[in-house]
């Protein structure tokens, strides 16, 4: 990776060819003649944090570098749920948790389409796709299969699902697939590696890649969907001076806390000014106020969303 900016790290293909085809799709995003979609991805939340507003400010922040990158093309957003990928199917937590992204994108400045989708439950990386992984990411899954018993072939799985085309879209499965860009904190560095091994051994085969590049905000460390028990949670804005002391209490490790959380620490401020964004809690009790707020904000269910969404009712 090298540094697109202060605080992003701009992520390339790894392999000579496929880095070559990304920069030539990259030009004509350029020149307005192909699409762009940026993807986020949010893994099991059970506990919404007010630090997802924050993301949200960090995430608005690197506009300014997706626009050094592609030009004037204005960009769609995907925005999916991972949760079916680990057999976790509380749709409701992740309907919330995504309701809760995605408006705070909207109220942080970002007034481009957003869609919010479910990953699909079923491997889309064919079982034969085996790379040889990096050293570091195997001792990884090596270190994750001492920790949970079994978790050493799920997690892999896992991994080698953020290729798929219903999660960060190496994958294609259309014939004119456009640029999609990843946006995420320094963990989607790790599976960034893992990506482009899955990208490698198909590419071998013959299989057809979409153009990827990814921003990699550095300094997010802890992803905002696995909140620290010491920091507030997304009930806390209504009362922003006591959500920005208790974040910033949560990443003071002079206060036993965690500074992993300091950046976005800095940013939750900044981000609880914006219009709105107190509105969020509300937004985010129920289905039904989830609904009505993201219809208001104009975001979009993807089509497995929206039909486990009517399942509820």
């Amino acid at each position: 990776m090298k540094c697109l900016s202060r605080s992003v790290a701009l992520a390339l293909p790894f392999e000579p060819s496929d880095r070559e085809r990304t920069a030539q799709q990259i030009g004509l995003a350029r020149l307005g003649r192909s699409a762009v979609e940026v993807r986020i991805g949010v893994g099991v939340c059970d506990r919404i944090p007010a630090r997802v507003c924050a993301y949200a400010e960090a995430v608005a922040a690197v506009v300014p570098d997706l626009k050094t990158l592609v030009g004037t093309t204005r960009p769609s957003y995907y925005v999916f749920g991972s949760s079916p990928k680990s057999a976790v199917f509380d749709t409701v937590s992740t309907f919330l948790s995504l309701a809760a992204l995605s408006a705070a994108l909207r109220r942080c400045g970002i007034a481009d389409p957003i869609v919010i989708e479910l990953a699909k439950p079923q491997r889309e990386v064919p079982d034969s796709v085996c790379p040889a992984l990096p050293l570091e990411l195997a001792q990884w899954h090596q270190a994750r299969a001492r920790e949970h018993e079994d978790a050493a072939r799920s997690d892999l799985d896992y991994s080698h699902e953020h290729a798929a085309p219903s999660m960060f879209g190496d994958l294609a499965d259309c014939e004119c697939p456009g640029l999609t860009v990843t946006v995420g904190g320094a963990t989607e560095g790790r599976f960034w590696a893992h990506r482009m091994a899955i990208r490698n051994t198909v590419r071998k085969a013959g299989g057809n890649l979409v153009p990827a590049v990814g921003l990699i905000i550095r300094a997010l460390r802890i992803p905002w969907y696995q909140p620290t028990s010491r920091e507030p949670g997304i009930e806390a804005v209504a009362d922003p001076e006591f959500a920005v002391r208790q974040l910033a209490e949560a990443a003071n490790p002079n206060s036993m806390g965690n500074l992993g959380l300091k950046r976005e620490a800095n940013l939750l401020p900044r981000a609880l000014k914006h219009d709105g964004m107190a509105h969020l809690l509300p937004g985010v009790r129920t289905s039904e106020a989830a609904l009505e707020m993201l219809r208001d904000l104009r975001i979009t269910l993807g089509p497995r969303l929206a039909s486990a969404v009517g399942e509820l009712s």
